[in-house]
């Protein structure tokens, strides 16, 4: 079926003219495909959108659409999943796996084998003791959120071999659906409520619950975007105040909040893409915000989603993308005279595609081959064998490149904090090489960083290892060192 194109209404927020706005004046729908007729599922909602390559995995009311977004001004359906329980909730993909939280916990957690990744082929189901709700992998780790009315539990996985994941963690608490977790290092964060929880989980089958921040809002979604922690907060009453809240991790023990936005009462998910975040609301449509200063977000856009002759549109619920074009997943409409597929031509579950920007999205990234990269430790300067709580230090680490292929930071060389691997106990877990720097075979690389102590006093590792993003870690460790923190 051919498609016209449907421009957005859009109401501009002050001091975002045309002319001052640095993105497109104007979120433009391209296309809008309905998972409920389209596909043998039936789908009502288009409740999780993955974008993994050209393909869009939808987690629908019930089933698991494929989508082909290559061209988004055509959306094609081209593979329906419809085994599942009524509902299909959050996803993520790591090796060529694709993991799905199934409302059954009899089928809680999905793997896919994605080799065809048009048809995905389900290779096993694993039980969960009750409904899930999310899926979040972090390196080598899984987290999969699940609740219900009593109780909330966040199972976590080693997935080194995404096919067979080893559960190596558990977290509990006696509340009702908590937010979805997030993992940075060794710490874990949570929503529940009206609170914000920290979560210390270098023992992941002992987790001890840090630090809880209490707020004025429900807290909502939990995402993680350059090095900032980015949350949610809903409105239930009228005297609370929803929007988006941002919080600084230089201590990741004990995040800072450094922004708020109280702009938008019941915002309900996030995808980051290209210096820009898209939010979907509850009634209120989609939000573009302009993020490349975590300090000082801009609300550029406020806008919906709609279709010619499909009256009421749906509302938001989910968002995708990572480059010109936005894809959101919608309910199936508030249309009177569509009780099912079979009575109304537009029932069901959408996806739209939009145009958010006019800029040309960077080159894909492509990882440096495996086997061909190495490093031998030089030398280095650890911090002090003693330091304070909080204290920062200058140190420095030297490495030198015995491999076959240069260190680029095209290629996303960086140095990488060991015990464990990406943890972020001394400030950050990974330092990059500058923007358009290349290190030669042969050549040493000295990495002059500053550190700061944990907050909790104890004994801890220092120690470094090159890796390259999305490939491997290789090559020599730095000399270890154990720094006392008292």
């Amino acid at each position: 079926m051919r498609r016209a194109l449907l421009l957005l209404a859009l109401i501009p927020r002050p001091g975002w003219g045309a002319g001052a706005d640095p993105y497109l004046g104007s979120p433009r729908v391209a296309d809008m495909l309905l998972t409920g007729m389209t596909g043998s599922a039936h789908s009502s909602v288009s409740r999780s959108l993955l974008q993994v390559g050209r393909y869009l995995y939808v987690s629908g009311e019930p089933g698991l659409q494929t989508i082909d977004a290559a061209d988004p001004e055509h959306l094609r359906l081209v593979s329906d999943w419809p085994n599942s329980s009524y509902k299909m909730n959050g996803a993520a993909e790591k090796g060529g796996v694709l993991f799905v939280a199934n409302w059954a916990p009899a089928e809680g957690l999905l793997l896919f084998d994605l080799a065809e990744p048009a048809r995905p082929k389900l290779l096993k189901t694993i039980p969960t003791p009750i409904h899930s709700w999310s899926v979040d992998i972090t390196g080598n780790l899984m987290d999969v959120g699940l609740g219900n009315e009593t109780t909330s539990i966040v199972l976590t996985y080693d997935v080194r071999d995404p096919r067979n994941p080893v559960l190596v963690g558990r977290l509990q608490i006696d509340e009702r659906i908590a937010g979805n977790p997030r993992r940075h290092g060794n710490y874990l964060y949570l929503t529940h409520g009206d609170k914000f929880y920290v979560y210390d989980v270098r023992e992941p089958m002992r987790p001890v619950r840090i630090k809880t921040l209490n707020f004025e809002s429900l807290c909502g979604q939990l995402k993680l975007y350059k090095g900032y922690l980015y949350m949610l907060q809903f409105a239930v009453f009228p005297e609370q105040k929803g929007g988006l809240r941002v919080f600084s991790l230089d201590n990741p023990a004990s995040p800072e909040s450094i922004y708020w936005w109280d702009g938008e009462p019941g915002p309900r998910s996030m995808n980051f893409q290209n210096g820009l975040l898209v939010v979907p609301a509850s009634g209120s449509g989609l939000y573009t915000i302009d993020v490349s200063d975590p300090r000082s977000p801009k609300v550029l856009s406020n806008w919906g989603v709609n279709w010619p002759q499909t009256k009421h549109g749906g509302y938001s619920v989910t968002a995708a993308g990572d480059g010109k074009f936005a894809f959101i997943g919608t309910t199936g409409g508030n249309n009177p005279e569509c009780e099912s597929w079979r009575t109304c031509s537009y029932w069901g579950g959408r996806v739209y595609s939009v145009q958010i920007t006019a800029k040309e999205p960077p080159p894909p990234f492509v990882p440096a081959p495996r086997g061909v990269s190495g490093a031998v430790f030089v030398r280095q300067t650890p911090p002090p064998a003693r330091m304070a709580p909080g204290q920062e230090a200058v140190v420095s680490i030297t490495l030198r490149n015995s491999g076959r292929a240069a260190w680029s930071a095209s290629q996303g060389y960086k140095l990488g904090a060991q015990g464990p691997a990406d943890n972020a106990l001394w400030r950050t877990g990974r330092i990059p090489l500058a923007e358009k720097e290349s290190v030669p075979a042969g050549a040493a690389r000295t990495f002059t960083f500053r550190v700061k102590a944990p907050a909790r006093p104890g004994t801890y590792p220092f120690q470094w290892r090159m890796v390259a993003e999305k490939s491997e870690w290789f090559g020599q460790a730095s000399a270890k060192r154990s720094i006392v923190v008292r």
